[in-house]
């Protein structure tokens, strides 16, 4: 093998697409070039996918490598969200003017602006769902405990509250809206949870005001879905 200067630039670049942030990700070239005798190991893996010994020299073998595990974003130039772009065009790879405007590619998955990772991914919440952390806290934090496996569980309910708008459109007429909880974002640094609600209303509702309420209590939400319902019966079928 060549002897390179390090200064002079690398001769081969590879990352994991499907993580290029983590750890654990290593070819055997790279290996025997640099004589490593340890590689740093992933530091969160899927419980079914015990990542031994046995593990690595399989991956360094075969070149397959198990899914990384992630509890972040998927950046937008990762795998398997960077395939969900579909087949860009000629001209988009050449670059758009100012003036131009790009449309998406024929086959865009919208699945692409979904940055969780799959297993993350799940219906709308609504609000009184469990939720269960598996060796995700510390072993001291205080509403932890231990299960029956030796593990260290969090289990909190996700809170039921709502937010929802009050639009009130041509001839006064009020149309209410829904949001939907789109994201839940768990912080075990902060010991908190973030809960983002998102809504995408037509451009010909010509809305003259909108407000949006932050509802806490059941009755506040069991009266605003009650007037949703009349105002479903009421609409043309």
């Amino acid at each position: 093998m060549p002897q390179v200067d390090p200064t002079s630039g690398a001769i081969a670049h590879q990352i994991c697409e499907g993580n290029p942030l983590g750890l654990g990700f290593c070819r055997d070239w790279y290996v025997r070039a640099k004589n490593l005798t340890a590689i740093a190991a992933p530091q969160i893996t899927y419980a079914h996918q015990a990542f031994d010994e046995a593990a690595l020299a399989h991956t360094l073998q075969t070149g397959k490598m198990p899914a990384p595990a992630s509890l972040g974003c998927l950046g937008r130039g990762w795998q398997p969200r960077l395939a969900k772009v579909g087949k860009v065009d000629a001209m988009a790879q050449q670059g758009y003017s100012a003036e131009s405007v790009p449309s998406l590619p024929s086959n865009f998955d919208y699945g692409y602006w979904n940055c969780a990772p799959l297993d993350q991914q799940c219906r709308y919440l609504q609000g009184g769902e469990h939720v269960r952390l598996v060796n995700l806290c510390p072993a001291n934090h205080a509403a932890a405990k231990i299960g029956a496996n030796g593990n260290y569980v969090l289990d909190f309910i996700v809170p039921q509250h709502a937010c929802v708008l009050m639009n009130l459109v041509e001839g006064d007429m009020l149309a209410p809206e829904k949001m939907e909880i789109d994201t839940l974002l768990i912080n075990m640094l902060d010991n908190r949870i973030d809960i983002t609600w998102r809504i995408a209303l037509p451009v010909d509702l010509h809305i003259k005001t909108m407000r949006l309420l932050h509802l806490t209590k059941p009755e506040q939400i069991a009266r605003f879905n009650d007037m949703l319902a009349a105002r479903a019966a009421l609409a043309p079928h």
